[in-house]
C-alpha cells in the first residue's frame, strides 16, 4: 500500500446531504485518503468561504455530490457550493461529480425546486456540472461510496497528485544530505554565472551613432496604370544617428521590422525619389537591413522578438531598450533655447 495520502475535498449542500457525505467519508477512509469538509461548519459567509479556499487550495481531489437544493447563497448571487465547485476548477483540481439523476423524485424537503429563483440557479449550476465529462448520475446513498472509489482510482491514475507523506516515512537524513548536494550545486552555478556575467562580451571600438554608412535601397511604384513595377536599386549615405531618430519613436511599442525598413528606406532617399510614378513600395536591401539592425542591437538601443503580427502570421518586431529610450530622448526631446 502507498504510504502517500491524498487529501479529498467534499462539497455539497449539507443538511439535504449528511448521509450521502458520511457514506463517501467512510469509503475515503477506507482508501487511506484524508477527507476534508465542512460538516462542522459549512459555509453561510465569505469570511467563511476564504477559509474553505485555503482548505482547497491544499486538496489533491474535488468531489462534488449534487442532490435537489442549490444551497446558501452569497451576497454575488452564487451559490456557496457552486463558488467552491468554480474555485476547485480554476486551480485545475481533478474534479469528480456525483449528480442525482432525478431530483424531482427527492422529499420536497429535500429541494428547493418549489421556489423558482433557487430552482432556476440549481438548474443552471446542475447543466453546468453535467457537461464535465467526469460526472457520475447517483439515485441511493448506498450507491455513492462504490461510484466515489471507483472514480477516484482512476483519477489517481490518470491525474495522480502530490499528495501528503507521513515525516517520519522520510529519511530525513537522506534527504538533508541531498540539500547539501544541491547547494554545492547551486554556489557551483551561482560563480559560474558570475564568472560569466563580469567578462566583458561587447564587441570592441563598434561604431556609434555618428557613423555614416551606405545603404542600398530597393524600389517599387505604381505605373499610372496602377501597376506595381520595380524602381531599381538607389543607394544613398546617411547616419546611424539619423535613422535611429526617425525610428525611435515608432519603436516604443514593438514595430514591425518590415515597416522599420521603409521608414529607414523612405528616410534615405528622402529627395532621390521620382515625382513621375506613385509610390508602393520602399525597403532596404536585406544585407543593409541586417547591418543596420545588427549595430542598433550592439549598441543596445534595440530589441528584436518574434511577435504575431494582425494577420496571425510571426514576424521580427524591433522595440526600444532602456538604452534606446535615453538616446530617443537626447535625440528627439524639445529644448529650450
Amino acid at each position: 500500500m502507498s504510504q502517500k495520502k491524498y487529501q479529498v475535498f467534499i462539497s455539497s449542500t449539507y443538511a439535504d446531504l449528511k448521509e450521502e457525505r458520511n457514506a463517501i467519508t467512510r469509503a475515503l477512509y477506507e482508501m487511506g485518503c484524508i477527507p476534508v469538509g465542512m460538516e462542522a461548519f459549512p459555509a453561510s459567509d465569505e469570511e467563511q468561504f476564504e477559509f474553505i479556499k485555503r482548505i482547497i487550495d491544499e486538496t489533491d481531489y474535488y468531489i462534488l455530490i449534487l442532490g435537489g437544493r442549490y444551497g446558501s447563497i452569497a451576497p454575488d448571487g452564487k451559490g456557496y457550493t457552486e463558488k467552491e465547485y468554480a474555485y476547485a476548477r480554476e486551480k485545475g483540481l481533478p474534479v469528480l461529480a456525483f449528480v442525482h439523476s432525478d431530483p424531482n423524485s427527492l422529499d420536497k424537503e429535500r429541494t428547493d425546486l418549489n421556489d423558482s429563483q433557487r430552482a432556476e440557479k440549481f438548474f443552471r449550476f446542475r447543466n453546468d456540472v453535467t457537461a464535465n465529462r467526469m460526472v457520475k448520475m447517483w439515485t441511493e446513498p448506498m450507491e455513492l461510496p462504490s461510484f466515489a472509489v471507483l472514480a477516484l482510482n482512476r483519477a489517481m491514475t490518470s491525474q495522480p497528485q502530490t499528495g501528503w507523506v507521513r515525516g517520519t516515512t522520510v529519511d530525513i537524513e537522506a534527504a538533508l544530505s541531498r540539500i547539501v548536494e544541491l547547494q554545492s550545486q547551486l554556489q557551483d552555478a551561482q560563480r559560474i554565472i558570475g564568472e560569466f556575467e563580469n567578462q566583458n562580451h561587447t564587441p570592441q571600438n563598434i561604431a556609434g551613432l555618428e557613423h555614416v554608412l551606405p545603404v542600398t535601397v530597393e524600389t517599387f511604384y505604381r505605373n499610372h496604370q496602377s501597376s506595381v513595377i520595380s524602381g531599381g536599386d538607389m543607394t544613398a549615405k546617411i547616419s546611424l544617428e539619423t535613422l535611429f531618430g526617425r525610428l525611435a519613436p515608432n519603436m516604443i511599442e514593438p514595430l514591425n521590422q518590415a515597416q522599420a525598413s521603409n521608414m529607414m528606406a523612405l528616410t534615405a532617399t528622402d529627395g532621390q525619389r521620382s515625382s513621375n510614378h506613385v509610390e508602393y513600395k520602399f525597403e532596404l536591401e536585406r544585407e543593409t537591413l541586417n547591418t543596420i539592425r545588427i549595430q542598433f542591437e550592439a549598441l543596445k538601443l534595440i530589441s528584436v522578438g518574434r511577435l504575431k503580427t494582425q494577420g496571425g502570421s510571426l514576424a521580427n518586431f524591433w522595440q526600444l531598450t532602456e538604452r534606446g529610450t535615453v538616446e530617443m530622448q537626447r535625440l528627439r526631446v524639445i529644448k529650450l533655447e
